[in-house]
């Protein structure tokens, strides 16, 4: 199922968003799922969602490449509910990276402040 995911071999956008949730939700931490999550982070027509747990996957099992390409993603990023969902993902790298992360974001939206705090006293 990883490989029809990052093949794009999945029909509809919201099948692959219930796929990565389900991934997400098991704790799947295999390469191909971690390769499936980053396929999907590139494709610019997936659903905002699906987006969004691609990151989280990415932030619990992710390395340092996947860090950078949040942070690039981030800085493109419109919606406050994905930047906050960016910001908490990251919370599992280490804690330079992460605090160079945080010192670089906005953080004027209340809810990107929050996951922030929540991610530091997570962490």
């Amino acid at each position: 199922m990883q490989k029809k995911v990052a093949n794009g071999e999945i029909r509809y956008p919201y099948h692959t968003y219930c796929i990565l949730r389900w991934f997400f939700e098991e704790e799947f931490d295999s390469e191909p799922v971690l390769h499936s999550a980053r396929v999907t982070l590139q494709k610019e027509n997936n659903l905002l969602e699906a987006r969004d747990y691609a990151v989280a996957i990415l932030g619990d099992f992710g390395d340092y490449s996947d860090l950078e390409h949040i942070e690039l993603v981030y800085s493109e990023e419109l919606r406050p509910q994905s930047k906050a969902v960016f910001a908490y993902a990251v919370r599992n790298f280490e804690p330079r990276h992460r605090g160079n992360f945080y010192d670089r974001i906005n953080t004027s939206s209340e809810l990107v402040k929050l996951a922030v705090e929540c991610a530091k006293r997570d962490s």
